[in-house]
């Protein structure tokens, strides 16, 4: 009972400061997580922290609610080349590795001609220094 008198106790205190303050805004990932996620499947093996799913799943709700469209745009740009980027062939023999990197090469430029202050040379460089053989 303590436990929920406190919460409800902040969850007031928020609302004031809401109130008084017009650029504040509580996300609410307590609520989220205990109303939308609240079986133990969304629970880490420990049974105490959020799982992965769950932690991306609330960053899915957080952007949602506070970056712009292009914002958004350019998360999942960025997203996309890193995940390209962390990517480890199977077999880096010479003929697929040229196909995998004429991949991540040609996002990579798509991408820098998206966002100006982007330059992907380095990890491009990094990319072909570890695979060829």
């Amino acid at each position: 009972i303590e436990n929920m008198r406190s919460k409800a106790s902040l969850i007031l205190a928020i609302k004031q400061l809401e109130q008084k303050l017009s650029k504040l805004y509580y996300f609410p990932v307590y609520e989220i997580y205990m109303d939308e996620l609240r079986d133990y499947r969304f629970y880490a093996d420990d049974m105490l922290h959020p799982s992965t799913f769950s932690v991306d799943y609330i960053w899915e709700k957080f952007k949602e609610t506070f970056f712009a469209k292009n914002t958004l745009e350019y998360i999942k740009d960025i997203e996309k080349i890193s995940k390209l980027l962390n990517h480890r062939p199977l077999n880096p023999a010479p003929g697929d590795f040229d196909k995998f990197y004429s991949k991540i090469k040609n996002e990579s430029e798509y991408i820098s001609s998206k966002y100006s202050h982007l330059n992907f040379d380095k990890e491009l460089i990094s990319l072909k220094e570890k695979y060829i053989i």
